[in-house]
């Protein structure tokens, strides 16, 4: 296949998880003017930018599973990108952390970026400093459905990706947010209300597996990525699976994660992880005690009344607020060991796969409208003020 395809408007391949040849530079002659959506899964294709250089056409470009063998320069995809003005969809999903950016050959960030006028979808699954590079040359503005999942490093430094957000329009009215905690992956997930419905446009996790990792990593994602929200009022933690929280996990940690949400009014807290939040809670006494949502009028603790040192934990916290004149509700909601917030009558499977963070995740589901879920409509009457 080593002539031009003038005509070919449509091109999906996909390959198992074995061996696959790399396509050679010169398939489909490097040129193909017509082509409108383009798919690879598991494809290994390093010329590609020389072909997608051939058509100013594209609508959807879906690039998954991209092996190390196959692994495209970011500033190949940005040079693709600056001739593709009626690209919708992008989806970039690398296989491993071995495709990573070399960040000594970024170039610097350029003061005029692309603009690109009709993409409303972005999926990206691989390493943070690759994604940085794309994005502090790209605009967005009609971008509405944005899903990121990087894989486990030590830190996350994501500065570029979190101006791209605060500057795209559509990002502005998050009400409320789920950091989800499952066995192999920790998700941040922003949603927009639309009359009854939720609008989940804006997703991003980290792949790792240990407890005290997975939230380190989770605080680096709220304080790193997501800019601030005035209308986020709202925060729900899940903690989903069998696996063992580890009881040593310090309250500096919660407290981190807790830090940038300074507008939320209503928190809501899975009946796995109540007993490790109690503790960091107790700690904002004081004059620390409006360090952390400053705001805060409702706490929700999905499962049984509290006791013991939970219970303790609980007095001092809301004892401290009612002396500071930030008093605090707390209400029991029964426990279903799924987490409060698993979209009220809408299961829509996580936007990366499956609970288990490891899949690549679907571009279509992003933007899929839920339920919206309030805790204060449902729990079971069982308000308590120590």
């Amino acid at each position: 296949m080593k002539k031009p395809f003038l005509s070919l408007t449509e091109l999906k391949m996909s390959s198992g998880y074995g061996a696959v040849p790399i396509i050679p530079d010169s398939f489909l002659g490097g040129s193909t003017p017509q082509l409108r959506t383009l798919g690879l899964d598991g494809i290994p294709f390093p010329g590609l930018g020389k072909l997608l250089l051939s058509t100013s056409n594209l609508v959807d470009l879906d690039l998954r599973r991209i092996p190390h063998s196959g692994y495209i320069s970011p500033q190949a995809i940005v040079a693709c990108l600056e001739s593709s003005m009626r690209l919708k969809k992008l989806a970039l999903e690398f296989q491993s952390p071995q495709s990573r950016a070399d960040r000594a050959s970024w170039d610097p960030p350029s003061l005029t970026r692309i603009i690109l006028p009709a993409l409303t979808r972005l999926v990206f699954r691989g390493d943070s400093q690759y994604l940085e590079a794309i994005v502090s040359r790209i605009d967005a503005p009609l971008l509405d459905c944005l899903g990121i999942k990087f894989f486990n490093q030590p830190t996350l430094d994501t500065p570029l990706l979190r101006h791209m957000i605060s500057r795209t329009g559509a990002f502005t009215a998050f009400h409320r947010a789920n950091v989800d905690f499952y066995p192999s992956s920790v998700n941040v997930t922003l949603f927009q209300r639309k009359g009854m419905l939720d609008n989940e446009s804006l997703k991003l996790g980290i792949s790792c597996k240990t407890s005290d990792r997975q939230l380190s990593a989770a605080a680096q994602l709220c304080n790193s990525s997501i800019p601030p929200f005035p209308t986020l009022e709202q925060l729900t933690i899940n903690g989903d699976g069998d696996w063992l929280w580890q009881d040593d996990i310090g309250a500096p940690q919660w407290l981190e994660l807790l830090q940038p949400f300074t507008r939320v009014k209503d928190l809501v807290l899975s009946e796995r992880l109540v007993r490790f939040v109690a503790p960091a809670l107790q700690e904002l006494a004081g004059e620390r005690v409006t360090e952390n949502l400053p705001i805060l009028q409702n706490l929700f603790l999905e499962g049984l009344q509290p006791s013991g040192a939970v219970k303790e934990a609980m007095e001092k916290f809301i004892a401290a607020r009612q002396l500071s004149g930030y008093p605090v509700t707390v209400s029991v909601v029964g426990g279903s060991g799924l987490g409060l917030m698993t979209d009220f009558g809408f299961d829509v499977n996580d936007m990366f796969g499956n609970t288990s963070g490891d899949s690549s995740f679907d571009a279509d589901i992003l933007g899929d409208m839920n339920l919206f879920f309030d805790p204060a409509a449902v729990h079971d009457g069982s308000s308590f003020i120590f």
